[in-house]
């Protein structure tokens, strides 16, 4: 275990027996991610790999995998679509996803030089608001909406919004659900964050990500944050 921490990254490493790690995408505070390949099938998929150190502490292995739960639930054609979750042969959890190729929301607002026209908004935000509305309805928050978090996923010829990264999204509680997000915990991005999100307020609702897709709409039609 210590040699492989001490490795700049887990390329080349086969995941159950089937998942190649080819390639480093990135990296954030808990996981990884990297272009992989399905050996048994030759599909590419990507896969968040969750960092070594955490593998021991049972909070964040469980905020980890509540990430794929939520996606899970929040199927939708615009939403990332989760494939498979498992551990690696050291305990590791993994969670596995269909690739994407193209750029973000922010990528392509950059390269545009700020306001995009109005009708590609609508083009690019109806249905990512459809797959929130979905989540919603099925008891999920996505509490961290961004242009970062809207993939323009190039399929054929098309142009393909998807949703991604329900890390710190919060799951309408069935009994016997062990609390996650505790009162006073602030999570989220704070230029998209409602008021409530941003004062750590219990009972932060649907209506925070309301308040994220208007910031996201405003900043597309206006090139600008509404609030700087």
């Amino acid at each position: 275990m210590m040699a492989r921490m001490a490795q700049p990254s887990r390329v080349g490493d086969l995941l159950a027996g089937k998942y190649r790690l080819d390639a480093l995408l990135g990296s954030g505070g808990v996981g990884d991610v990297y272009r992989a390949q399905n050996t048994l099938i030759g599909r590419t998929v990507a896969i968040k790999v969750l960092k070594a150190e955490h593998a021991t502490d049972d909070s964040v292995v469980e905020r980890f995998l509540r990430e794929a739960k939520a996606a899970n639930l929040a199927r939708h054609p615009n939403v990332v679509d989760v494939l498979d979750v498992g551990l690696d042969d050291e305990g590791v959890p993994f969670i596995v996803q269909e690739f994407l190729e193209g750029m973000d929301l922010g990528q392509h607002l950059k390269r545009s030089n700020g306001a995009l026209p109005y009708r590609q908004v609508l083009e690019l935000m109806i249905p990512v608001v459809e797959a929130v509305g979905l989540a919603h309805a099925r008891g999920v928050v996505h509490r961290d909406l961004k242009p970062e978090n809207v993939f323009l996923a190039r399929v054929g010829g098309a142009v393909v919004p998807k949703l991604l990264d329900f890390g710190i999204s919060y799951i309408k509680p069935q009994p016997g659900d062990v609390r996650m997000t505790r009162t006073g915990m602030t999570v989220g991005t704070p230029a998209y964050m409602s008021p409530e999100q941003l004062e750590g307020t219990a009972g932060v609702d649907v209506r925070t990500d309301v308040w994220a897709l208007g910031v996201i709409l405003y900043e597309s039609l206006a090139g600008r944050l509404p609030f700087e």
